[in-house]
């Protein structure tokens, strides 16, 4: 097919503009993505470095900054030890080439990928596991491209503006102006989606006047369209008292949406005689039970090295009652359903079963052996979440997260989550028992004055009987009286 059998019968040139809309082109929750040199990564994906280090992931060593880079570094890379550091937008030798980029033709598009440390799969939304659809190793995929690129990394593909495997571009008109739109899914597992994978939305525009490309643009989303629904939780488990929540709510039957978080808790009363709690071990499962996928979020009471995309939050209170697990709701590939598997044991005083394991950055120490007095006290929760791609579920059930629950604002946990709006209509009751008091006394002391009036008004009066005859009359009342 010829590249000018189109009516935008040009070779296009494409100026690129990334826009991060909803995460940056790297978060070191992500697999494959981390910090260097000791760099924390924190909750919000970004690297703290240590002094002696700088950079969005600590590589770059502050005393060996100087320039004499050879190539000199490009958009706006560092020279340290003779060698360029590029931004997170940016890689290669002198940092000349763009993570993102799309190049736009006639009949068809060229869509370059390269993620720091990527190890999962990007592929045209909708089209998992289509070959054609999937991106291919760069390598592969630059003798297909009309032009020369130098691109040396990462993952491409070009692809027919009306595919018969993928789909046709979606295309739309702005004014004088045609926009050209196909969504591409970076997942960076190949077992799960999370919400720290991304969609972007390659367009190129193209001006009805002069026929030329105005610009190529990749803007990043966040994953929201696949959404979940409890189907079975188990009960409590004595004497942990365990609970399964969202948004500080049971579960119900209606969906939740992937990005939520899901917690799990575990609480020892103080009459039960144990003195402390520990997660063992958590996991999801894609509950086929034949050539099933599992993912391991907690082993050997530490979060594992993929936990990052779906762990928010993993701690012990300081008498060692409570332990509080968060996960960030996500998906199995290829599954309709999510089990979890969580094993938590109890101790009573001087059992050192549940001391915490060593979880900064070693490795963390084999679960103790288990003893016959142990066999009672470690408990293990299963919950299956059931997946659904229907956006309108949450809607229609009432339970997405914005939806409360009826008896919400008679808790005691809700208030002390400062729910705002139960407050409010608490303040509203008060103010309305408190004017309806005022009303009630407002009678009662009408009804008093008009009693006082009508006895007044009633009295009998004296008159001498030469003048009148003897008599007794009761005046009419006036509003005058009230």
């Amino acid at each position: 097919m010829s590249l000018m059998s189109t009516p935008h019968n040009a070779l296009l040139t494409v100026a690129l503009f990334v826009t991060a809309v909803a995460t940056a082109s790297f978060d070191c929750r992500r697999y494959g993505q981390e910090c260097f040199n000791g760099g924390i990564c924190l909750v919000s994906g970004t690297c703290s470095c240590t002094t002696e280090y700088e950079g969005y992931n600590c590589r770059i060593q502050k005393i060996g900054i100087a320039a004499g880079c050879s190539p000199a570094c490009l958009n706006s890379g560092t020279c340290a030890n003779n060698t360029c550091f590029c931004t997170e937008d940016y890689y290669g030798v002198n940092c000349n080439n763009k993570r993102e980029e799309i190049l736009c033709f006639g009949d068809r598009k060229a869509i370059h990928i390269n993620p720091e440390g990527f190890q999962g799969m990007i592929y045209i939304a909708g089209k998992r596991g289509v070959a054609n659809c999937t991106f291919k190793n760069v390598s592969e995929v630059i003798p297909d491209i009309p032009q020369n690129v130098t691109w040396s990394e990462g993952f491409a593909i070009v692809i027919a503006d009306n595919s018969s495997e993928c789909g046709p571009i979606t295309e739309r008109t702005e004014g004088t102006t045609v926009i050209e739109e196909r969504f591409t899914n970076i997942e960076y597992q190949t077992m799960i989606v999370t919400t720290l994978d991304e969609r972007l939305a390659t367009m190129c525009t193209f001006d009805n006047n002069t026929l030329r490309t105005l610009f190529g643009d990749v803007v990043k989303s966040s994953v929201t369209s696949a959404q979940y629904t409890n189907t079975s939780i188990s009960n409590i488990y004595e004497p942990v008292v365990f609970r399964v929540t969202s948004n500080n709510q049971s579960l119900s039957n209606g969906p939740m949406l992937i990005g939520q978080d899901l917690t799990f808790s575990f609480n020892i009363p103080v009459e039960t005689g144990y003195v402390a709690v520990v997660v063992e071990s958590l996991t999801a499962n894609d509950t086929q039970a034949v050539g099933g996928s599992t993912f391991a979020i907690i082993t050997a009471k530490c979060p594992t090295t993929n936990a990052a995309s779906v762990l928010s939050t993993f701690e012990r209170s300081a008498d060692n009652r409570t332990v509080t697990v968060k996960v960030i709701v996500f998906k199995f590939v290829g599954s309709d359903k999510v089990g979890f598997t969580c094993t938590a044991r109890i101790c009573k005083a001087g059992d050192a079963a549940c001391d915490l394991g060593n979880c900064n950055g070693q490795a963390s120490p084999p679960n103790p052996g288990r003893r016959k007095r142990d066999a009672g006290e470690e408990k293990t929760i299963q919950t299956v979440v059931k997946v659904t791609e229907d956006s309108q579920a949450a809607a229609a059930t009432g339970q997405s997260p914005s939806d409360k629950n009826p008896d919400e604002c008679k808790s005691e946990s809700s208030k002390q989550a400062g729910d705002n709006e139960c407050l409010m209509k608490k303040e509203i009751i008060v103010v309305l028992a408190v004017m309806a008091a005022a009303v009630i006394i407002l009678m009662i002391a009408c009804m008093v004055m008009t009693c006082k009036l009508l006895k007044t008004s009633t009295k009998v009066v004296d008159v001498p009987q030469s003048e009148y005859q003897p008599s007794m009359s009761l005046p009419r009342l006036s509003p005058a009286n009230f």
